[in-house]
């Protein structure tokens, strides 16, 4: 007890000063993983820049975004161009950090959609409100284990009765 009262006393560390040397600690911790979290993303953009095509016009700090323009569509147009130019894929810069890759040749996107690594929380934070955690949304166990529930329902000689159908309902579309 005789510590406690020299410590908490006038003369020694009080609560206040406690308090703050924990609030910058948790501050530069949380800044640190912050940081190693930006290193993290910067370095998969620039993999994956190696590996997929870059179109040109994009600015060192703003990326492709400085071809926005006022409304946007320009952006747009240049999209499509660029899958025109690109054959299998290419990489947006939106500025020193994010970067979009547009993936649109179907072995590519069978390849993407087909892997069960970490989804990005970003954007699938998004659609977890609307479709819950279904095979899209979930990642790791989870997912396997839906995938692996799901996939009997897909086999050949189960969906084969309803190939008349799908092909009816094709030809009223």
């Amino acid at each position: 007890m005789a510590i406690a009262d020299a410590v908490f006393s006038g003369g020694g560390v009080t609560v206040v000063t406690l308090t703050c040397c924990c609030a910058v600690v948790v501050l530069v911790v949380t800044l640190l993983k912050a940081m190693a979290d930006m290193w993290r993303t910067v370095r998969c953009n620039r993999k994956m820049a190696a590996d997929f095509p870059v179109p040109p016009g994009g600015h060192w700090l703003l990326g492709h975004l400085v071809l926005v323009g006022p409304e946007g569509g320009e952006m747009m147009r240049r999209n499509v161009e660029w899958a025109k130019d690109y054959k299998y894929a290419h990489v947006i810069q939106a500025g020193p950090v994010l970067a979009h890759c547009s993936v649109y040749h179907p072995d590519y996107v069978k390849t993407v959609l087909a892997r069960s690594d970490k989804k990005d929380d970003f954007i699938y934070g998004f659609l977890r409100p609307w479709l819950g955690d279904g095979l899209l949304t979930t990642k790791g166990a989870k997912w396997f284990r839906n995938r692996r529930l799901l996939t009997p329902a897909f086999h050949f000689e189960i969906l084969k009765p309803y190939v008349r159908l799908f092909s009816e309902s094709t030809n009223v579309m």
